[in-house]
Protein backbone atom coordinates (compact mmCIF):
# COMPACT_ATOMS: atom_id res chain seq x y z
CA UNK A 1 0.00 0.00 0.00
CA UNK A 2 1.22 3.29 -1.01
CA UNK A 3 0.28 6.80 0.27
CA UNK A 4 -1.56 9.05 -2.53
CA UNK A 5 1.22 11.42 -4.29
CA UNK A 6 0.36 14.94 -3.46
CA UNK A 7 -1.57 16.77 -6.27
CA UNK A 8 1.10 19.38 -6.13
CA UNK A 9 3.56 16.82 -6.85
CA UNK A 10 1.29 15.39 -9.52
CA UNK A 11 1.01 18.74 -11.39
CA UNK A 12 4.80 19.60 -11.04
CA UNK A 13 5.81 16.20 -12.56
CA UNK A 14 4.43 18.16 -15.89
CA UNK A 15 5.61 21.59 -15.09
CA UNK A 16 7.38 20.76 -19.08
CA UNK A 17 4.29 20.99 -20.46
CA UNK A 18 2.56 24.71 -21.69
CA UNK A 19 1.40 26.87 -18.34
CA UNK A 20 -1.95 26.59 -20.46
CA UNK A 21 -2.82 23.53 -19.66
CA UNK A 22 -6.06 22.42 -17.63
CA UNK A 23 -5.93 20.88 -14.65
CA UNK A 24 -7.73 17.70 -16.12
CA UNK A 25 -4.59 17.40 -18.56
CA UNK A 26 -2.38 17.53 -15.92
CA UNK A 27 -4.01 14.70 -13.67
CA UNK A 28 -3.83 12.63 -17.18
CA UNK A 29 0.05 13.33 -17.57
CA UNK A 30 0.50 12.98 -14.00
CA UNK A 31 -1.37 9.52 -13.97
CA UNK A 32 0.98 8.66 -17.33
CA UNK A 33 4.18 9.40 -15.55
CA UNK A 34 3.10 6.79 -12.68
CA UNK A 35 4.03 3.65 -13.91
CA UNK A 36 7.41 5.05 -14.56
CA UNK A 37 8.03 6.48 -10.99
CA UNK A 38 6.49 3.41 -9.30
CA UNK A 39 9.65 1.38 -11.62
CA UNK A 40 12.39 4.46 -10.51
CA UNK A 41 11.06 4.05 -6.88
CA UNK A 42 11.16 0.19 -6.60
CA UNK A 43 14.94 0.25 -8.62
CA UNK A 44 15.63 2.60 -5.39
CA UNK A 45 15.01 0.10 -2.58
CA UNK A 46 16.17 -2.95 -4.90
CA UNK A 47 13.06 -4.59 -5.79
CA UNK A 48 12.52 -5.69 -9.39
CA UNK A 49 9.15 -4.85 -10.45
CA UNK A 50 7.61 -8.30 -12.03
Amino acid sequence: MRAPTPLRELVGACSALPSGITHREALTCAEAQEPQRQHRIAEMVGVRPH
